[in-house]
């Protein structure tokens, strides 16, 4: 019985270091897109109130 708790323990730890790691893995690639979108906000507001 210890050898099953002990393999399940282990199984849900990994699936938890998987799913953080997925998680890392999207906010890197999510990172620069929402850089970019908020310099082309801040552009374009900018651009919208220096011809008003």
């Amino acid at each position: 019985m210890p050898q099953r708790m002990q393999a399940a323990f282990v199984a849900t730890v990994r699936q938890i270091l998987s799913a953080v790691e997925k998680l890392a893995v999207f906010a890197s690639a999510l990172v620069p897109v929402l850089i970019l979108s908020v310099v082309a906000w801040l552009l374009i507001r900018k651009l919208m109130t220096a011809r008003a």
